[in-house]
């Protein structure tokens, strides 16, 4: 009786733990590529919102800048001056704000005296008051208030940006516009009575990744009305307060046409 042997294939141990063993790695590099293709979208949509944001906000404060108010009647008034308190340099600047503009930039639609002379101040918030950080609002009318009125403690202030972690602001020197050749910054603004002709203003927004460098927006900004509040004319012929940088443009360059022999009024500094 011839017995018969059957040969049957298979794979080995070793053959089975090499597959296993590279399915893992296949497995492991696919995870590596999805989470870096995830990561990278992430930080693309949060850089996306970083600048549209920055833009948004810089674009509100060049427009309540250029809106900035300030009477024409003859004298100079610290009521309506620019204040700016220097605090630090760079990615740590945490510099203050503050002037009197008419319009809806800053305090927006639903505000109820943004068509009247009304303060504003800009300063960058630590969150120790309402828990929330970033670059911070504070609006109220420029007059009408009670004698035992106080901004600090009687306005609220409104986050315009959690996103914006410091803010630097420098102004043209009013004495010496251009040194060397150069325009002069100074860090100081000490004419609260009185507008700076240009401000340089420059915010710093929070790194969509913790190791990389904030994001820096900057603008120059010319202030229409500047001439007015540091030159005031005596004797002004339309006796009325001019209510927009445009119209107080027209009404100084047509006094400028026609009293150009009428002696100008001292600054005051």
């Amino acid at each position: 009786m011839t017995e018969t042997h059957t040969h049957r294939s298979g794979f080995t141990l070793i053959e089975i733990i090499m597959s296993i063993m590279i399915l893992g790695i296949m497995m492991l590099i696919s995870f590596f590529c999805f989470d870096a293709v995830v990561q990278s979208w992430q930080a693309g949509t949060e850089m996306s919102d970083t600048l549209a944001q920055a833009d948004y906000v810089m674009d509100q404060t060049v427009a309540a800048l250029r809106s900035a108010y300030y009477p024409d009647v003859g004298r100079q008034a610290d009521a309506y001056g620019f204040q700016l308190h220097d605090d630090g340099e760079g990615t740590e600047a945490k510099d203050s704000i503050s002037w009197v503009k008419i319009g809806r930039s800053l305090v927006g639609e639903d505000c109820g005296f943004s068509e009247s002379p009304h303060r504003v101040e800009l300063r960058i918030s630590d969150g120790s008051l309402n828990g929330e950080s970033g670059l911070a609002v504070k609006a109220w009318r420029a007059d009408l208030h009670l004698d035992d009125f106080d901004p600090e403690e009687d306005v609220k202030e409104l986050i315009l940006s959690p996103r914006v972690i410091a803010m630097n602001c420098r102004v043209l020197d009013k004495t010496q516009p251009i040194k060397n050749e150069e325009f002069n910054w100074q860090d100081e603004w000490k004419f609260s009575n009185s507008i700076p002709k240009t401000v340089e203003l420059t915010l710093y927004m929070k790194p969509v990744e913790e190791d990389k460098e904030p994001l820096e927006i900057k603008r120059i900004i010319d202030i229409p009305l500047w001439d007015i509040s540091q030159n005031p004319r005596s004797g002004s012929s339309s006796g009325k307060t001019s209510q927009s940088g445009q119209s107080g443009g027209r009404d100084r360059q047509n006094r400028t046409q026609n009293n150009r022999q009428m002696p100008m009024r001292p600054n005051g500094f």
